[in-house]
């Protein structure tokens, strides 16, 4: 048993450890490519590891306009204003 706890514990340990280079790497592509402005996206970003016996599951977690951000707005959508204008003055 105490080798499948070792087992179990190294998975987890190596999902942590990707989790966080998976959130250094967004953070970082996000700096690149000046999405910044008041860094509250950034700062939001982290991971979380759920693990179930052999099995692991990296949660990537942010604030809601990460996917915004990302891949824009669905034509004909309009943006928050007061959000827009909160970025705006920053």
């Amino acid at each position: 048993m105490a080798i499948r706890n070792r087992y179990d514990e190294g998975i987890k340990d190596l999902s942590d450890d990707y989790g966080e280079l998976l959130v250094k790497t967004l953070r970082g592509n996000l700096r690149e490519l000046g999405k910044h402005a008041s860094g509250s996206l950034i700062d939001s970003i982290f991971h979380e590891v759920r693990t179930d016996g052999d099995k692991s599951v990296i949660l990537l977690k942010a604030n809601d306009y990460l996917g915004i951000v990302d891949k824009g707005r669905k034509p004909g959508t309009f943006p928050n204003r007061a959000a827009l204008s909160r970025w705006a003055t920053v």
